[in-house]
């Protein structure tokens, strides 16, 4: 179940990048304006 998400087999780089997204609440912050 690929859904896009760039996995490097660190399960500790899936995490931070899970917490990174969960932290942003405004698409704004993506920078997608």
């Amino acid at each position: 179940a690929n859904g896009g998400l760039v996995v490097k087999r660190d399960p500790t780089e899936y995490i931070r990048r899970m917490r990174f997204h969960r932290a942003i609440k405004s698409p704004s912050e993506y920078g997608l304006t």
